[in-house]
């Protein structure tokens, strides 16, 4: 039998995985293990403690966020160099790089040499990636560093 705290550490994982992505109730009760109830409890509780935000999208869905508390939750041995893109073929390639051109590299090996860097007009950090071979798009938050290094989320 699992315990609320475990729950709780679930579901601060999940929404580590799926962050900023609109999840529906179903994906989360999925990931976490839990039903309704204790989804409404869990994410009151982990709001009221600072540690998640969420915000409702549509009818069905919502998006989840963790605080810097939150990550300061997470296990030190917790998958945070990627995780998934809003689609299942296309890996989102997230982590501390040296410069952009290191990142932009770490990505070809997984998606191949088509793959394309925009800006997104209005949005500062914002990067989207095309793969042409999968025909599919990410979006990326690229935070240039003092040290000229770079953070991806």
């Amino acid at each position: 039998m699992t315990t609320k705290k475990s729950k709780a550490l679930t579901m601060l994982m999940m929404s580590y995985y799926f962050h900023g992505r609109i999840v529906t109730e179903d994906e989360v009760r999925s990931f976490c293990d839990i039903g309704h109830r204790q989804l409404l409890e869990l994410r009151k509780q982990l709001h009221e403690q600072h540690l998640l935000n969420y915000r409702r999208e549509g009818r069905r869905g919502g998006r989840y966020t963790l605080t810097q508390e939150g990550m300061d939750m997470l296990p030190p041995d917790s998958p945070t160099e990627h995780r998934p893109s809003i689609y299942d073929d296309m890996p989102h390639i997230q982590g501390h790089y040296a410069n952009f051109s290191e990142w932009a590299e770490d990505i070809m090996d997984f998606l191949g040499d088509e793959v394309r860097f925009e800006g997104i007009p209005g949005r500062e950090h914002a990067v989207r990636v095309v793969s042409e071979t999968l025909v599919q798009a990410d979006y990326y938050m690229v935070i240039p560093n003092e040290d000229g290094s770079i953070t991806v989320y």
